[in-house]
Formats: structure tokens, C-alpha cells, sequence
């Protein structure tokens, strides 16, 4: 573990944290605006319901992610109503979750910062019985996710990362995601 880690902070947030939240939304729309030219807002409908885990260095936001539950009778953000994953996938009605919104200040990427992020979902869907993990993300950045899970397992984390490449993901799906090269990704928590 590197010296950036060690020094770190890990939370999982509320909406009643405003301050650290206000610097990972910021920090989430500087990135997706700035350096991937997606047209995001800054917050939306989905942050009001979800769980927001972030990573402090100094005091400051470095990294944060936002993890989505699903509930009876309410989609995902990824899911449609042609899109469902629980129809679609054999899910065994276990509870499963969205993991989007990934965002890691560039001058802390690469430290190691996106496994903190990845233990602490781990930790928190294992504490709340979640089984699948979904993500909707660009063919390169499902490239660099299964890496960093790799790294992860090899610290002793026991999750899978696979990538579904026989699923097609519906156009309007897609346009959400900003592209149309998007791959469903799972993480099996074991």
C-alpha cells in the first residue's frame, strides 16, 4: 500500500454530508464536462437515492462513486423498461446494484485510489447482502476496471469482475452513456 492510501479517509455518504458531497459532485462534473466531453449535470434525479462513497486526502475529495440499489418496482438508472436486469439475467431475485459516476481527481489516478473505492462497495454490499454489481461503461474504461479488480483480488478481495459482451444494451440505454460502444459489466460479490 502506498503512502497516498495509507493517509486517505474512506466514506460512505448520506445526503445530509453537503460539504463532501458538493466536492465530489463538483469533481464528478469537472471530469465528465472537461476531460470525457459529456454533457452531464451536476447532480441528478439519481444522486437524491443512492450511496455515495468518496475518498479524503488532506480533507478533500479525490475520488468518489455512487452505488445505486435496486428496489421493487423502480428501475436503475441504467434500466428501461425494455432494459430490465433482473428479466434479463439470471439474478436468482438476489438484491443487486448500479456502480456509476466514477470520478478520480488526475493528479491521485492511478494511485491505487480506485481500489479504496472498490473495498469500500465491496465491504458495503456484502454488509447489505448485495449480490451483483452492474455498470454500463465504455469498452476502455471496462479494460481498465477489470485491471484494478485484478490488483484488487490480488490484495485479497474475493469479488469477480466480468464483462457481459452477449447483452445489448438498447440505443437509448446507450445514449445516456454518452456512446454507443458500451459493455454491461457485472461484479459477482462472493
Amino acid at each position: 500500500m502506498n503512502k497516498l492510501m495509507k493517509e486517505c479517509e474512506y466514506l460512505c455518504l448520506s445526503t445530509s454530508n453537503s460539504r463532501f458531497l458538493a466536492q465530489y459532485y463538483t469533481l464528478r462534473k469537472s471530469l465528465y464536462s472537461n476531460k470525457l466531453n459529456y454533457q452531464i449535470a451536476e447532480i441528478d434525479k439519481w444522486d437524491d437515492d443512492c450511496f455515495v462513497f468518496v475518498v479524503l486526502y488532506k480533507g478533500r475529495v479525490i475520488a468518489g462513486s455512487r452505488l445505486n440499489l435496486a428496489k421493487r418496482n423502480e428501475l436503475l438508472p441504467m434500466e428501461e423498461e425494455n432494459f430490465i436486469l433482473d428479466n434479463m439475467l439470471d439474478t436468482d431475485n438476489s438484491i443487486y446494484a448500479e456502480y456509476s459516476k466514477l470520478a478520480i481527481d488526475p493528479k491521485h489516478s492511478g494511485n491505487g485510489v480506485e481500489m479504496l473505492l472498490y473495498s469500500e462497495v465491496d465491504s458495503f454490499c456484502r454488509s447489505h447482502s448485495v449480490k451483483y454489481v452492474f455498470s454500463i461503461v465504455p469498452n476502455t474504461q471496462a479494460r481498465l476496471y477489470n485491471r484494478a479488480f485484478q490488483k484488487y483480488r490480488n490484495l485479497g478481495g474475493t469479488s469477480k469482475y466480468i464483462v457481459l459482451n452477449n447483452i445489448e444494451i438498447p440505443t437509448s440505454v446507450n445514449k445516456k452513456y454518452n456512446s454507443l460502444s458500451e459493455k454491461l459489466t457485472v461484479v459477482y460479490i462472493l
